[in-house]
């Protein structure tokens, strides 16, 4: 804004105050869809979780241990992966491939699995905080 100001460009206090009005305008929205984004995310999340204690009230053995088994299965494949491509030799034709595997494998299962049974980062948390407060300020 200063910039423009001592540029020239804006010459008119009213149209600089207009300017400046309209940017606020635009970081209160922008901020309002990060917070709306974040609860969206968190309520699915908590969804997720709450049908992992429904399953876990259930009488069959199958539904209750599901997501454990899942989740364990899905580890170790990725261990496994991991392992294979370190320590095997990849045909150069293959190279791209397997990387783009791994990328999938550590970027998307590994840490959906993490994050659902040991929460997100502090960041996250914070974050959450933050949205609680402005729900709270409503």
């Amino acid at each position: 804004m200063d910039v423009l100001k001592s540029t020239g460009v804006i010459k008119d206090p009213e149209m600089e105050l207009k300017i400046k009005q309209a940017l606020q305008d635009y970081e209160l929205k922008k901020s309002q869809q990060e917070v709306d984004l974040e609860k969206i995310a968190s309520d699915d999340r908590r969804s997720a979780r709450d049908m992992n204690i429904t399953s876990l009230q259930q009488d069959d053995k199958f539904v209750k241990r599901f997501i454990y088994v899942y989740a364990s299965v899905t580890t170790f494949v990725t261990f496994a992966y991991i392992f294979f491509i370190t320590f095997w030799t990849i045909p150069e034709t293959n190279v791209r491939f397997a990387d783009t595997v791994l990328g999938f494998m550590l970027g998307t299962l590994l840490a959906t699995i993490i994050t659902f049974f040991f929460g997100s980062s502090s960041g996250s948390l914070a974050k959450s905080q933050t949205i609680e407060k402005l729900m709270r300020g409503k």
